[in-house]
């Protein structure tokens, strides 16, 4: 029993009766938050309270402060995760605490300096589970979820990446956060999660459920669900479906349908459930499509319950279809489902009564819904419900079934159970849609009653009342599609339009000529090529929602700008080099083989010199023009040693051992600090860590921390641009230093001389988020570790833009000289740099050394001399010995 309501309830996602979902809640946010740019329209826990709840949402820059007059005016208000921290906007909420039931995701609020309430945390695993703790397994809050063995899961897990739980510690005893009430701990580990604080009449007025938006969009059913069911708890009501709740449930009926018995004789409408319910009997006789005042007024209705007993050919039947996924529904009818009705394959009756044959009074339940909430306590032998008490030798319809149109709307809908005829089996129930679910139950009307005598099985009543119950759950708010988003790629006079919506399996109808699109609007079906500037407008359909927004993008239809040339001209001490295009062109280049764009790379003005063996990059640029194709030369420089052996490679990682420190001496330590989180004052003398491995690492007050920080494709702690790639995860940070007026001077060198010449190689940047701010790095060589004044070789630059770029200083020296790299950036406080790999780069190339086969038979040896002349035998001295 408990199993099948567990089910049931997962399914319907969203569910609330009408009084919850008139209830006012508040949603507030940040706009564009985090790298992905946040919006609450791809947040299915925003979705599943936008289905619940009247929502609206809030959004604030980070620093303003939002309206607590007006938020107070709410029902309840929830606070995203999708907020920064440490702003005017987050730091201030605290205000509303008190005034309005609060739900909040944001853990990292609590912060000292914040709302000083506790120490948040991000687990070191990307936790996806709550563990919920001893004595909070009944609560209101995980009502119908799918909670095994006191977990309950909020991810799906298919991110690995992002934070996804969080949680807090070290709660303090100024702020509200009580212990008695911490229902629930990250999975795994003993820190707190879910809390709630009530007041003095134990009224719970904020609760936390710390979700993170880094991975909004891989919230599972049963988070959304957790969430829900909180924001219910906070307003007062409960979690989960109340059955005795008040129901509005309308019934419609055809009176002039040949084999209807009558309503009064209607044993679903008058025996089941519905007879317990405020269940109105619609006759539509008189209907016509032009009705749709009354169409309207179903949605109205908790549940709209279609009889058999309308012929699939009266002018009402087709304008039903408009209601499915609008408002829970049960149909009896199968027939709607022919091409000229609904156009969703077929109805059927599986046997020819027309030939004299009986009623099939049997379904089929398919062996993997058997547990499904719809068939809970129904006998099933074998598999199978009698609907019909008598009909053996009845020669009338009893259960019918269809056949779903290929590729169409119901084609992949679960079917829960089927029936078989003398020759054919049929689909007989399924479902579609998992909000404001429209389920099919083919019974027919015409052997309800036999002799006057109602001729339904309690199975059937059974069947019918859990429907009725399984639909009003899934009951929600008709949302309408998301707007579409609209893109385009310029070619070579022709532009390329790309459309999406986020509501999946939405339709896409736009226009060309600038007027506004309806559902008659050419379909969007692929890439659409634009030859000729225009007016795109575009807008989503999908059944059960309403129309989206109209999306419109002007597009423009350009021609490319001619490729530049690249002459390469000898110069005294390397390669001259000289780029040239169309008049009225600008030129941007790079030299260390990243594709070059206005942007990032360097604007051509006269002729430049190369010392060093380069691949140079060209693009032209011209206004109203693409981009040309990238011009590009690579530039030998003679008698130039190619500098591609490893000399010695810092990861801090692996290489060039574990790096380790403390009490560990196998293990990398993640995220540690070596002198303390906030630096130490500034002093002259140094305290440093011998890691080893052949490196040292130093300060004089400056926090130095070794990071596993991982490195992405795209976005936050990707290459700068493609010429920058080649970063491994992990990165020696050299922070903020003690006082904001300290220096900067954390740094990292070898233990090893190296002798030259070979280029310093560093991927690094800024972790500060901000452009505003300059990370630099000083590279300086010495011939001795007791110098106190070391050769700078060059200072290299990045921004403090989370952006990875490598930079390379240059020794050509023969002299083994030690290296140093020293943080100079002199931001204080506002210091952040992150170096994650640092690279000697020595004269020939490394060489990958292919290992025999252990098992590998030698045929033959050859011996040679230096010169690689083979010889007969072994000779004097040195010989090349080759093994096949």
């Amino acid at each position: 029993m408990k199993k099948r309501h567990l089910l049931l309830c997962l399914l319907a996602l969203f569910c609330v009766t009408s009084v919850f979902a008139q209830k006012k809640v508040a949603f507030v946010y940040q706009p564009g938050y985090g790298s992905t740019g946040y919006t609450p329209e791809t947040d299915p826990i925003h979705i599943g309270l936008a289905a619940a709840f009247t929502v609206t949402d809030h959004g604030y820059a980070s620093g303003v402060e939002a309206n607590y007059d007006s938020l107070a005016t709410y029902d309840l208000v929830v606070l995203s995760e999708a907020m920064s921290g440490n702003t005017t906007l987050t730091n201030n909420l605290v205000k509303l605490v008190g005034r309005v039931p609060i739900l909040s995701m944001k853990a990292f609020n609590y912060t000292s300096g914040r709302w000083g309430w506790a120490t948040p945390t991000n687990p070191s695993a990307k936790t996806t589970s709550v563990t919920i703790n001893p004595g909070f397994e009944t609560h209101e809050i995980f009502k119908d979820l799918l909670v095994t063995d006191n977990v309950v899961q909020i991810f799906d897990g298919s991110n690995i990446t992002n934070n996804q739980v969080q949680g807090f510690n070290s709660i303090t005893t100024t702020g509200l956060i009580q212990e008695a009430n911490i229902i629930a701990k990250i999975t795994g580990t003993d820190t707190h999660a879910i809390h709630e604080i009530k007041d003095e009449d134990k009224k719970p007025y904020y609760m936390l459920i710390p979700i993170s938006s880094d991975a909004i969009r891989t919230v599972s059913a049963n988070g959304v669900k957790l969430v829900v069911n909180a924001c219910n708890y906070l307003m007062g009501g409960s979690g989960g479906f109340d059955p005795a709740a008040p129901f509005r449930i309308a019934y419609l009926f055809d009176s002039s349908y040949s084999t209807y018995p009558g309503i009064e004789n209607d044993p679903i409408f008058v025996s089941s459930i519905l007879g317990e319910k405020d269940c109105e009997a619609i006759d539509i006789k008189s209907f016509t499509a032009t009705d749709t005042d009354t169409l309207a007024a179903l949605e109205n209705y908790d549940l709209v319950v279609v009889s058999e007993a309308i012929g699939s050919g009266h002018a009402f039947a087709k304008p039903l279809l408009q209601l499915v996924n609008r408002v829970p529904m049960l149909n009896l009818k199968s027939f709607f489902y022919k091409s000229t009705v609904w156009d969703w394959g077929a109805g059927a009756n599986p046997s020819t009564t027309k030939n004299s044959e009986a009623g099939i009074p049997t379904i089929k339940v398919a062996a993997s819904f058997m547990d499904h909430a719809l068939f809970e306590n129904i006998e099933m032998p074998d598999s199978t419900i009698t609907l019909f008490n008598s009909y053996e030798g009845v020669i009338k319809n009893m259960v019918q079934g269809y056949t779903a149109k290929a590729g169409g709307f119901i084609a992949d809908d679960d079917v829960l159970a089927t029936v078989t005829g003398t020759t054919t089996t049929y689909n007989a129930i399924h479902t579609h849609g998992t909000v404001n679910t429209y389920m099919l139950l083919p019974i027919s009307s015409d052997a309800m009653v036999l002799d006057d005598a109602v001729n339904l099985s309690d199975d059937a009543f059974q069947l019918i009342n859990n429907a009725v119950y399984y639909l009003l759950q899934t009951a929600g708010n008709v949302l309408p599609a998301v707007k579409p988003t609209l893109s385009a790629t310029y070619g070579n006079g022709v532009t390329y339009v790309t459309m999406e919506s986020l509501t999946e399996g939405a339709q896409i109808r736009y226009t060309t000529d600038g007027t506004e699109p309806t559902e008659t609007s050419t379909l969007y079906s692929g890439t659409v090529e634009i030859t000729t500037p225009c007016t795109i407008k575009a807008i989503a359909f999908k059944q059960g929602y309403d129309k989206s927004g109209v999306a419109s993008i002007e597009i423009d239809v350009k021609a490319m700008a001619a490729t530049p040339t690249i002459t390469v001209e000898e110069a005294f001490d390397g390669k001259t080099i000289t780029l040239a295009a169309a008049a009225g062109a600008k030129i941007y280049y790079t030299t260390n083989g990243a594709t070059p764009d206005s942007v990032k790379s360097t604007l051509y003005v006269e002729p430049f010199t190369v010392l060093r063996p380069t691949v140079v990059k060209a693009v032209a640029v011209e206004e109203g023009k693409l981009y040309s194709e990238v011009a590009q030369e690579t530039v030998a420089i003679d008698n130039y040693p190619t500098r591609g052996k490893t000399l010695v490679w810092a990861n801090f990682n692996t290489e060039p051992t574990t790096w380790v420190w403390a009490n560990s001496d196998t293990t990398t330590t993640d995220n540690g600090d070596l002198f303390g989180k906030t630096g130490y004052a500034y002093i002259d003398s140094l305290a440093t860590i011998d890691f080893k491995n052949g490196f040292i690492v130093g300060t004089k007050g400056q926090r130095a921390n070794l990071q596993k920080t991982g490195i992405a494709a795209t976005g936050n702690y990707s290459p700068y641009t493609d010429g920058d790639a080649g970063a491994t995860d992990r990165a020696m940070s050299f922070l903020r230093t003690n006082a904001s007026t300290d220096p900067t001077n954390g740094f990292i060198m070898t233990t090893s001389a190296y002798a030259g010449p070979f280029d310093v190689t560093v991927w690094f940047t800024g972790a500060k988020g901000s452009t505003a701010y300059t990370e630099l790095l000083e590279v300086a060589v010495s011939p001795s570790l007791t110098d106190t004044v070391w050769t700078v070789l060059d200072t290299l630059s990045t921004l403090s833009d989370k952006l990875i770029r490598k930079c390379v200083a240059y020794y050509d020296e023969a002299t083994p000289v030690y290296v140093k790299l020293t943080s100079v950036s002199n931001l204080g406080t506002n210091s952040n740099m992150m170096i994650f790999d640092v690279r000697l780069m020595g004269e020939g190339q490394d060489v990958s050394i292919r290992k025999p086969a252990l098992d590998r038979q030698v045929v033959s040896t050859r011996y040679y001399n230096l010169a690689g002349q083979p010889m007969k035998t072994l000779g004097f001295g040195l010989n090349i010995v080759r093994t096949i």
